[in-house]
Parts: C-alpha cells; sequence; structure tokens
C-alpha cells in the first residue's frame, strides 16, 4: 500500500515549507542519494542564479509580480487583511492557468492538470528567484510581504513607510515610501492577463529580463550566454556548448571543474545502484548498472589523464569561487576527498566496481545520511522499498531549466514588438 502523510494547515510558511519537502519525493531520478546536492547546489547557482529545478518558463518571473501589482492596486482602495491579500493573489494565479489553456499553451504551464486545486503556487516557486534578479527588491518571506503589504495600505503612509525589520513586526521587509517592493521598469501587463495568455516573452519583455540578468549577475555563465548567444544548441550539458572555449578564464575553470565532478561522481551513483541491485539479487539490475559503469568507465578514459591530476590535485576545485563561497559539510568534503583518492588510484577507472574501498566508502556514506532505519544496504525493509533506480541521472546543474529559459528570451529579442496576452 502506497505511504501517505499529512500536516496540519498552521500557517501560509509551514504549508510552503512542507510543499518544499514533498518535491524532493517527486525529484525520482535526481535524488540526492549520496549527499552532494550543496556542491551541485553552489555550481548551479553560480552558473544560473535565480533558477531553481521546479520552474518551468521564464515568463512567470513577470506572471508574478504582475498579479503582486495588480492585487496590490486594488488593495489600495479596499485595505484587505494579509491573509484577504494572500486569498486575491492564489485566486489570480489559479485563473492565470485556466488563461494559458486558452491561449493554447500545455508544456510548461505550472498546474496545468491540477488547475484550482493547484497548492504549490507560481509566486512559491519563482520567490526568490525574483528577489536574485532584483524584480523583486525586498528581502522576506511571502507571508512577511504580504503582512508589511496590508499594514501598509491599513495605516497612515508616513507611518507604514518607516516600517522596516526593526519595528513593529519584527521581521517586515522595509520597502520603498510609495509602498512597492517590485523593480520599477517591469513591463506593462497585458490588459487581459487572466482571460487569454501565452508564455510567449514578447521583444521588451525579453529584453527587460535579459538587461535585469545581465545588471544583477553580469559575470554569470547565464548573462555570458545572453551576451554572446542566440541558440543553447540543443546540448544535453552545458560545457558542451561552444560558447565555453571563449569565455573568461576564471569562468572556464569554473565550467571545467564542474564537469569534472560530475562526471567522476556519477560514478559513485551508478555503484551505488550496482550495490543495491547485488545486495536485492537482482539480475536485471546487475547487468544493468553494471553496463552502466562500463560505459562511465570508458567515457572517463578518453579524458583520463586530465581527470587523474585533477583528481590529485583538487585544492583548485575547493578553492573555486561557487565552492569556496558555499557551505559545504566537512562529511561531504571528505566522502569527496576519498572517492576521487579512490578513482585516481585505481590505475584506471573500469576497476572501480570491482574495488572494495569504493564500496565501503559507498556503504557508509549512506549509513551516514540515512541512519540504520532508511539505508537500503543496512536494512532489508528499507532496500525491499527500493524502485530500482536511485538518483543515477549525472548532474547537469539546472542547465535543463536554463535551456528552457534562454530558449524563451532568444525567441522573443527576435519577435514580437508588443504582446497581447
Amino acid at each position: 500500500m502506497a505511504s501517505k502523510f499529512g500536516w496540519i494547515d498552521f500557517s501560509n510558511d509551514e504549508r510552503r515549507q512542507m510543499l518544499r519537502i514533498v518535491d524532493l519525493f517527486n525529484q525520482q531520478d535526481t535524488r540526492d542519494e549520496l549527499g552532494v546536492g550543496t556542491i551541485r547546489d553552489a555550481f548551479a547557482n553560480h552558473f544560473f542564479p535565480g533558477t531553481s529545478t521546479i520552474q518551468t518558463r521564464v515568463r512567470y518571473f513577470l506572471f508574478v509580480p504582475w498579479i503582486y501589482q495588480e492585487v496590490e492596486q486594488r488593495m489600495s482602495r479596499t485595505r484587505w487583511s494579509a491573509e484577504r491579500f494572500s486569498q486575491e493573489v492564489a485566486c489570480r494565479e489559479k485563473k492565470l492557468i485556466r488563461a494559458l489553456e486558452a491561449g493554447g499553451e500545455q508544456e510548461g504551464v505550472i498546474g496545468i492538470e491540477a488547475k484550482e486545486k493547484l497548492q504549490r503556487l507560481p509566486s512559491n516557486i519563482y520567490w526568490t528567484g525574483l528577489h536574485a534578479l532584483k524584480i523583486r527588491l525586498v528581502e522576506g518571506s511571502q507571508s512577511q510581504y504580504e503582512r508589511y503589504i496590508s499594514y501598509y495600505h491599513r495605516n497612515s503612509r508616513s507611518e507604514a513607510s518607516g516600517m522596516n525589520s526593526l519595528s513593529k513586526e519584527h521581521d517586515e521587509p522595509a520597502l520603498e515610501k510609495n509602498g512597492s517592493g517590485w523593480h520599477p521598469g517591469i513591463p506593462k501587463a497585458p490588459a487581459k492577463l487572466l482571460e487569454v495568455a501565452t508564455l510567449k516573452l514578447s521583444r521588451k519583455e525579453a529584453a527587460y529580463l535579459r538587461d535585469r540578468i545581465l545588471q544583477s549577475h553580469g559575470d554569470s555563465l547565464m548573462a555570458s550566454l545572453l551576451l554572446d548567444a542566440d541558440d543553447t544548441m540543443d546540448t544535453s550539458f552545458l560545457w558542451q556548448h561552444p560558447i565555453i572555449d571563449s569565455l573568461p578564464e576564471k569562468l572556464q575553470n569554473s565550467v571545467l571543474h564542474a564537469r569534472n565532478f560530475s562526471e567522476t561522481i556519477h560514478g559513485a551513483a551508478l555503484l551505488y545502484n550496482l550495490m543495491l541491485s547485488e545486495a536485492k539479487e537482482s539480475d536485471d539490475g546487475i547487468d544493468k548498472y553494471s553496463n552502466w559503469l562500463d560505459q562511465w568507465a570508458l567515457e572517463l578514459s578518453k579524458r583520463w589523464g586530465g581527470i587523474k591530476d585533477w583528481c590529485q590535485n583538487r585544492d583548485a576545485f575547493w578553492e573555486t569561487l561557487a565552492i569556496f563561497q558555499s557551505q559545504i559539510p566537512k562529511k561531504t568534503r571528505r566522502f569527496v576527498d576519498n572517492w576521487l583518492s579512490i578513482i585516481s588510484e585505481t590505475g584506471r577507472p573500469e576497476k572501480v566496481s570491482e574495488n572494495r574501498d569504493a564500496k565501503m566508502l559507498i556503504s557508509h556514506r549512506e549509513l551516514q545520511l540515512k541512519k540504520k532505519a532508511r539505508a537500503r544496504l543496512h536494512n532489508f525493509d528499507a532496500l525491499a522499498r527500493w524502485s530500482g533506480a536511485s538518483g543515477t541521472a549525472q548532474l547537469n546543474y539546472r542547465w535543463g531549466i536554463a535551456k528552457a529559459h534562454l530558449t524563451d528570451i532568444y525567441t522573443g529579442l527576435k519577435g514580437r514588438k508588443d504582446t497581447n496576452a
């Protein structure tokens, strides 16, 4: 019988936190089984700031502020409570689903299946990214923002405009004197946004989003791809894009480190699944993951000289700006160091699957992360629930999400001047 869980919905923040946890269970093939997510996210945030794994299309960076601005304008006349403000925003976000359907959109529409039952709203998915790109100008959670806006419109302007993080509520963001928390240059929303809409950007909208990325993160890979490219080249990994060879040296080095880590740690994920197949005595699984490890070793052997040197001289990897600025747990670093040492000392990558130290390292790492109750290699009941694949996808640092956003912007810049939807 399928497992179920529930929670008492005390507040919007608690509900949003639980929904973030639920998303982790839905990412079947990209689950972080060996605890290297902090390294993966450090590179992803460095290359593609403002993105997340559950974003879909880039026009949501405009949909969300357009909806908030419209509700805020109404609030200036009605003086709704923070709870009513949140309800009005949510209502419009759900109407947007129908509007996008009416505009002929299907792929990339958040809530296309759930419709009015949608729980994880676009505003929650894009909230952090909106601040990263300085489209949302103030810090704080959605609940903090909604409480402040409600307070602002229900009190005198002189009192409300002075409210900040040290004021009455102790946790409210400081806004501009006009009560706006949004960038003043946001293009005007289409007149019938919630009736008929599309995910396509107008030229003006695409230029605005490009400029936000360039101005807020001009030294990122995303910015370079917007300045010097007009196609994602249908590449599976960011290091396959021809622009990489023309990047500034520091950014090129970061991409190389990210590639080396992605390709080497992928072997650990495949070995983990092979070990699970062996423990479960699954002949099909053993054959599959043995073959996948052979393919991994073959691809790694094509760059073996450089990979071996990188594994043995990894100080530069840990000192890479993206990694250095992140809080990488000591146990994660120790696991990665040990894995890279084993790879470089085996003589050639195809021997890793036979290496006892490598298997002991994987087994210890799983136990360290999950404890005995959930560690599949240490608990028969946990092993029995294994689906047959856990975290087997190679790290691509959100390149799939970035490609979708870039393609939308490229297309918009080449397209129509104005938009009606």
